[in-house]
């Protein structure tokens, strides 16, 4: 892999499709990615991946797993809003991507859901 280059991963590499057992099946083969600095992953989507209704107890899950694995500094949270199905509004994703990271660090749950967003995008931190 280049070293010079930023590579975003979307959706934690996660197919969207509603089923949990499919959507996660690329899981190990994301976490061997974890060892290149250059990895980030953008972890969108996941409520959509499981098919599960709010608060996604299983998309919480896997969040905290990819922040784990990769560090909160190379994770950002996303919404994926407007392709989300089965969700009640924007409202529902904020909250479960809060909930999942509530027991994290004030450090790394910045870094989750702004701050990582902000350094690889070159965007004002907030």
């Amino acid at each position: 892999m280049n070293p010079g280059l930023t590579l975003v991963i979307d959706h934690a590499a996660a197919l969207l499709d509603g089923d949990p057992r499919v959507a996660f099946s690329v899981a190990p083969a994301l976490a061997g990615l974890s060892r290149h600095p250059n990895v980030v992953i953008k972890a969108s989507g996941l409520p959509q991946a499981t098919g599960e209704a709010f608060p996604f107890v299983l998309a919480q899950r896997r969040l905290l797993e990819v922040v784990e694995q990769f560090g909160a500094e190379r994770v950002m949270w996303g919404s994926n809003f407007t392709g989300s199905r089965g969700v009640e509004g924007y409202s529902e994703l904020v909250e479960y991507a809060r909930d999942a990271v509530s027991g994290l660090s004030d450090a790394d749950r910045h870094a989750v859901l702004c701050g990582t967003a902000a350094r690889v995008f070159g965007l004002p931190s907030p």
